[in-house]
């Protein structure tokens, strides 16, 4: 789910991608010109004024490249998750799913409050369905039916949902 928000956002980003890409390319040729111009510069084919104001342009230009780089990755890091924002999660949900079995009745509590689930008690075809929404996924999913003849509110839970959690590398 998070690398698909992230996908999303770089689709939806893509013209920033796509100008990062360009910056680099940019950036690699304006430093292989200003090595190229200390190479002339060492063997003084030309006058040292020329090759001092050719140096001081494209230092200049470097310097425009890399603050509007700097710009873009910034933003980029404020809308969108890296890998390792994606490990961190996958670590964290890991973690707390072994552990989980450990905690007492106020340590789950606390989890269900700061992940901020939320659910919906609804009948579809004779059955009640509970719809559960969070933090990390606050779309309402259909997470759990409630056995129809049971009276204490018994979960049947569909496959989908049971899936186990699979940390990607």
């Amino acid at each position: 789910m998070i690398r698909t928000h992230r996908e999303e956002t770089r689709k939806a980003n893509k013209a920033i991608f796509d100008r990062l890409e360009i910056i680099q390319s940019q950036l690699e040729g304006e430093e292989r010109q200003l090595q190229r111009l200390l190479d002339l510069y060492l063997f003084g084919d030309f006058p040292k004024e020329m090759l001092m104001e050719k140096r001081s342009r494209l230092e200049q230009t470097i310097a425009n490249l890399k603050m509007e780089q700097n710009q873009l990755a910034s933003h980029l890091n404020t809308v969108s998750f890296t890998d390792q924002d994606i490990g961190a999660v996958e670590d964290y949900c890991l973690y707390i799913r072994e552990n989980l079995d450990l905690l007492t009745f106020d340590g789950k509590r606390r989890i269900l409050e700061l992940l901020d689930v939320r659910g919906t008690l609804a009948i579809e075809n004779d059955e009640k369905v509970i719809y559960i929404s969070c933090l990390i996924y606050p779309q309402p999913v259909s997470l759990a039916l409630t056995s129809p003849s049971s009276n204490t509110g018994g979960i049947k839970i569909p496959s989908c949902a049971s899936l186990p959690m699979v940390r990607s590398q």
